[in-house]
């Protein structure tokens, strides 16, 4: 009996040990060939959320007060504008000017579609004649126009294409391009080519080069892009995964699509406008127009294109910044803003590190549209 029993408990224990080795081999597996276990997949972090530059944020500054109550910055413009007398100054192709620092619309509204005036550096006006340059009387659109850097060439534009201006020789040059009525955005540094898009805010961008009297396409949109003194650009890039800001800043260099990518420290609503002209280390850019919505705060934001870092926003009403716009970066200090609504409004002077404003240019009109020979005007600063 004894024996039995001695003989069924090592069975047990038999039975017992067959079922821990088979448990263990597994375990013991990896290490006999050499394998590692995989850890388990990590949970990805959730995407960053999109920030604007909020109504409470430390860069906005309220530093808003009429243009003609600034501590001036002095340059060659004008103290004011009398559109009375602008309009009975002689006429260009009669009377030629070697440059022009300032051309106004004549006629002060929303959409200018009066003649085109021009001022040299001296003060001196002239009326630019579209009937005698066999340009039509705009009726529906505004009159577009844009200086070139060195105030000597003056672009136009209508239904017909972009005439080109050469206000020393009181000559002018027609191209012919596949667009009515093309928008005019900037001159690049040298002065050689015009950049432009036809009407309807398409994504399509082209240049008229003077030089070779050749009109081509860009890659980049000039809507949301502006162009440095050395000849570089830099374009507000979209969030792939949001239609309504732009996130990053893609760098160009000439006309080519470069590497250089860079992150926006605060996005910008699709809606914003650049300025025309920028510095290596200041961008100016319009946004609120219409933030139904969103807690973005309205007026000029000033960015680092070097880093994508915001440097200040000037906050303005949405009367104001419904008609203001960056004209462009006068230096790598102050910021050149048209505010031309109504009294109070016209050219003033940013400067978003040291939080100061100067008026340059009172405009006591509801609307005036201007462009700026910014190499002249720049030169001019004291």
């Amino acid at each position: 009996m004894q024996a039995r029993l001695l003989l069924a408990a090592l069975a047990v224990l038999a039975a017992m040990t067959g079922c821990e080795s088979g448990s263990d081999e597994p375990r013991r597996e990896p290490a006999a060939t050499g394998q590692v276990a995989t850890p388990p997949a990590p949970k990805p972090s959730p995407p960053k959320p999109l920030e604007f530059v909020g109504r409470r944020s430390p860069l906005v500054q309220r530093l808003w007060q009429p243009v003609s109550d600034l501590a001036p910055l002095r340059t060659v413009l004008p103290d004011s504008l009398a559109f009375d007398e602008i309009r009975q100054a002689p006429v260009w192709h009669q009377a030629p000017i070697k440059s022009a620092v300032l051309a106004v619309g004549t006629e002060p509204q929303p959409y200018g579609v009066g003649e085109v005036a021009v001022m040299s550096p001296g003060g001196a006006w002239r009326v630019i004649d579209r009937g005698a340059l066999g340009m039509r009387n705009p009726e529906i659109v505004e009159q577009q126009f844009q200086l070139s850097p060195d105030g000597r060439l003056l672009a136009l534009g209508d239904e017909y294409g972009v005439v080109i201006l050469e206000l020393a020789a009181a000559r002018a040059t027609r191209f012919e391009v596949r667009s009515k009525d093309p928008v005019l955005h900037w001159w690049t540094p040298d002065g050689t080519s015009v950049v432009f898009t036809p009407r309807g805010r398409t994504m399509r961008t082209l240049a008229v080069r003077v030089v070779e009297r050749v009109v081509e396409r860009l890659g980049f949109s000039a809507w949301s892009s502006s162009v440095d003194t050395t000849g570089d650009v830099v374009e507000l890039v979209p969030n792939p995964k949001s239609a309504d800001a732009y996130t990053a800043i893609q760098h160009w260099r000439h006309d080519r699509e470069t590497a250089e990518v860079v992150e926006l420290e605060n996005a910008v609503p699709r809606d914003a406008q650049t300025g025309n002209e920028s510095s290596p280390s200041l961008i100016g850019i319009a946004q609120g127009a219409h933030p139904e919505g969103q807690k973005l705060a309205r007026g000029i934001l000033a960015i680092d294109p070097a880093t994508g870092r915001s440097r200040g926003l000037l906050a303005l009403t949405p009367e104001q910044i419904s008609w203001a716009s960056v004209v462009g970066a006068l230096d790598d200090r102050w910021l050149l803003l048209d505010i031309t609504f109504g009294p109070g409004g016209g050219l003033a002077a940013w400067d978003p590190v040291d939080e100061e404003l100067r008026g340059v240019l009172p405009i006591d009109e509801q609307a005036a549209n201007v462009s700026i020979a910014m190499e002249l005007l720049s030169d001019s600063l004291r």
